[in-house]
């Protein structure tokens, strides 16, 4: 169902809650629990693609959200570890893979409009304050990771 404003386009759903359009980055925003923890959600959309078929993908991802969680952790695990640990001051101690697990954190969850999602976390300073984004789709599986800001 949306509700429409001169101001405001907004759509009302179960796990989502109310998702806002913001116009500028053509996603709809909102906040979910991801295995018990809070999280944003973005999901893109256009005027070929709209936000039922956005939805679709969050909601396979939600509903087995744990098998998706070690799948995202694994693959951060494998391609960030050794780099997290090279990025340390000489003379540190070295991060571990359950360290580097314990202080990354997820903050939200986009899906672009070609299906593909990513998964933003917080590096607790692993990386300086960098965020460590990873991605993949359905159909493919977890298959990038990315170091941003």
């Amino acid at each position: 169902m949306f509700f429409e404003s001169p101001q405001t386009v907004s759509v009302e759903t179960e796990r989502y809650g109310t998702l806002t359009l913001h116009r500028y980055s053509d996603r709809f925003e909102g906040k979910a629990l991801w295995n018990g923890s809070p999280i944003e959600v973005a999901f893109a959309v256009s005027d070929d693609v709209d936000i039922a078929s956005q939805l679709k993908i969050g909601d396979a991802l939600f509903d087995d959200s744990s098998a998706w969680a070690e799948k995202v952790s694994a693959y951060a695990v494998q391609q960030n570890l050794a780099l997290a640990n090279d990025w340390q001051e000489v003379g540190s101690a070295t991060i571990t893979e359950e360290e580097f697990l314990r202080r990354l954190q997820l903050t939200s969850l986009s899906i672009g409009l070609d299906g593909r999602f990513e998964f933003y976390h917080d590096d607790g300073d692993l990386f300086y304050g960098h965020c460590i984004i990873i991605g993949g789709s359905l159909a493919e599986g977890v298959d990038d990771s990315q170091l941003f800001g």
